[in-house]
């Protein structure tokens, strides 16, 4: 009988589940008459915590020799370093450094970050600081000290996504998007799964295309943009900015504007006959002589005594440096030849 009570329940129980499922209990959205979710497009990133950010940008490495180089025990640095790292990943996400020099790919920020506080811990290595205090108060404060240089080379650029790039973030329906407030912090904190964003001189070319100051990307078409609109642009901004600005740009639109070309959206680069404008303040690319000579001078005489009489170098080690700038003064050589030099090129 208990076999006969099992064999009719589970035919009974599947009909419930049916009928439930009919009366609307197990439906999807689609099923039910609601609207398929929309596909978020490829261009939307989404927004990352620090493992996925480390792990997109294949930067586990660089944080790892960030953490050997402070020397600070493992707990110290997840406790005191860890966190930190944290928020800026949050932050930057993958924002890029530059639009078109160094670190421009996507993540180019963070990576540049972590490669900064990299090279400062090394030469922080070097140095005995603070300047002038007695061997056993550089050891008390050594910790604090490097500390303050990772701080100070993490967040050298931190202002860079509040002023080069404008970014629009999603919620959960990506098909409307607001700006992103870098003031106010993180994305994530704001609501946003996802983001995209455009460069500052595509926005004003934009801008000044459509005479629209709040224009999206989306509302100009690359047959808009030929040599007369690129003339029109470049004398409008000239009225605005420095020519050492107005160059700049000049670069940015016309790094996209090659690549519009490569992919064959555009047959000539519109910017390829706009003449770049004067540069009144260009620097200049050598350092004088008597610049090079005071600076030597200096690594020779620059030292300082402890209270035991003990000589230290201002600027450990002071005769590397010393030897690296003469070598560079006498030789000519440019500083990539001078690191790149092995035994077998000195005859």
């Amino acid at each position: 009988m208990n076999i006969a009570l099992v064999a009719l329940a589970f035919p009974v129980g599947v009909l419930i589940v049916y009928r439930l499922q009919r009366l609307g209990g197990g439906r999807s959205p689609i099923a039910a008459g609601g609207k398929p979710p929309v596909a978020r497009p490829a261009s939307q990133l989404p927004v990352r915590s620090l493992d996925e950010l480390l792990t997109a940008t294949r930067s586990i490495e660089l944080l790892r020799s960030i953490e050997q180089r402070t020397r600070f025990s493992s707990a110290m640095f997840e406790r005191d370093c860890q966190p930190i790292f944290a928020l800026v990943a949050e932050f930057v996400q993958m924002l890029p450094a530059s639009e078109c020099h160094h670190h421009a790919q996507p993540g180019g920020l963070w990576i540049h970050m972590l490669e900064v506080v990299d090279a400062a811990l090394t030469y922080r290595a070097g140095m005995e600081i603070p300047f002038g205090a007695s061997t056993e108060e550089r050891k008390r404060l050594e910790h604090r000290w490097t500390f303050g240089v990772l701080l100070a080379a993490l967040l050298h650029d931190i202002g860079k996504p509040v002023t080069d790039v404008v970014v629009t973030i999603y919620a959960q329906d990506p098909r409307h998007g607001r700006p992103w407030s870098a003031l106010a912090g993180p994305m994530r904190p704001q609501g946003a799964q996802a983001y995209t964003r455009y460069r500052l001189a595509v926005r004003l070319l934009a801008r000044h295309i459509t005479g629209n100051p709040n224009c999206p990307l989306s509302a100009v078409m690359l047959d808009e943009i030929d040599v007369e609109v690129m003339l029109s642009w470049r004398a409008e901004r000239a009225t605005k900015v420095k020519g050492t600005t107005l160059n700049t740009d000049r670069r940015h639109l016309s790094s996209l504007f090659n690549y519009a070309v490569q992919l064959r959206w555009l047959d000539v680069n519109p910017t390829s006959w706009i003449r770049p404008a004067p540069d009144a303040e260009a620097a200049e690319r050598s350092v004088p002589r008597h610049t090079l000579v005071s600076y030597i001078d200096m690594l020779k005489t620059d030292f300082w005594y402890d209270s035991k009489g003990k000589r230290h170098d201002s600027f450990h080690p002071q005769f590397f440096w010393q030897v690296a700038l003469e070598a560079l003064y006498y030789t000519g050589m440019r500083r990539r030849q001078l690191v790149g030099l092995q035994w077998r090129d000195v005859d």
